[in-house]
């Protein structure tokens, strides 16, 4: 059942964007232009809050309160840790980090993201948060003093990491030792070249329709990695069920404009590029994200600093 939907899918993909010229974006670097393109489609289908990541719903049914269930995981940690100072690396429009500077008043909070456009948006928002503040920066290039912060969380992002080792290593060095590292984010699972081809293909059109051109990390190498730069692994769990519920209602939207393969072409010329291709993503990743079958899966890990 699920290869056979799989196929007639990627068929009604490749009649309206032609699935080779999706693939030629690989490895380009996409990020800026598809946040931007795609802030419409973000603010009018997905959350009008201002999330932009995955809801986590527990009892199997779409509601948008499971946006605030990646922070309200992280404000454990920082009861736990009696965190002081919190970093957020790619905060995008600053929703969980205005969620927890509203929760905790006692702790400041600073935000940091690639995109100017999204910084501007964050700063719009968080007005009136004397906690909260907002900066561009880099992964790999954040500029902070060593050791300046309890906690850092990351929350859908740190996949658009390109120099993965470097990134890790700023992260351990701006953290307090005993400081911990939250991550929810998507990873290949073990063994990708293994699946069926259907499978590899649909998994690379939906990374590369979301921006992650170069792929998602396989889970077990990038673990690895951040135990060569001195991290400890507190916690690594596969989180994917909680997202369905979110996933199956974007795919119900996607199906919406593959309805009409006329009309879907005709929207696909008239808007822009990035944006409409967000519903490549949609109409697939209940495969790729799927628990038992799928070829990604969505993470909740923790890192602590040795």
């Amino acid at each position: 059942m699920l290869k056979s939907g799989l196929a007639e899918d990627l068929n009604r993909i490749n009649r309206v964007f032609k699935i080779e010229q999706v693939l030629r974006d690989a490895d380009r670097d996409l990020t800026l232009a598809y946040y931007k393109q795609s802030e419409f489609g973000y603010r009018n289908f997905h959350s009008q809050e201002g999330s932009i990541h995955l809801a986590l719903n527990e009892d199997g049914i779409f509601n948008p309160d499971g946006y605030y269930a990646q922070p309200r995981r992280v404000s454990q940690h920082l009861q736990t840790l009696q965190a002081k100072t919190v970093l957020e690396v790619g905060s995008g429009k600053g929703f969980n980090s205005i969620f927890l500077a509203k929760q905790h008043s006692e702790i400041q909070f600073t935000g940091v993201d690639r995109s100017a456009f999204h910084i501007a948006l964050s700063r719009k928002q968080a007005r009136g948060l004397p906690n909260l503040t907002f900066q561009t920066g880099q992964f790999d290039q954040l500029n902070f003093a060593d050791q300046s912060f309890d906690v850092v969380f990351a929350v859908e992002c740190f996949c658009y990491a390109t120099a993965l080792k470097a990134s890790l290593a700023e992260v351990g060095r701006v953290l307090k030792p005993g400081g911990r590292f939250i991550l929810f984010d998507g990873w290949r699972k073990p063994g990708f070249e293994q699946q069926e081809s259907e499978l590899q293909t649909a998994t690379r059109l939906v990374e590369i329709s979301m921006a992650v051109t170069a792929g998602f990390a396989v889970i077990d190498e990038w673990i690895t990695t951040a135990e060569q730069v001195g991290f400890r692994v507190l916690q690594r769990d596969n989180i994917c069920n909680l997202t369905m519920p979110n996933l199956l209602s974007l795919q119900t939207l996607s199906r919406r404009y593959f309805r009409l393969i006329w009309r879907a072409n005709l929207i696909a010329r008239l808007l822009p590029k990035y944006l409409v291709r967000n519903s490549i993503a949609g109409l697939l990743m209940p495969y790729t994200f799927n628990l038992d079958q799928g070829s990604l899966g969505y993470y909740y890990v923790v890192l602590e600093r040795t």
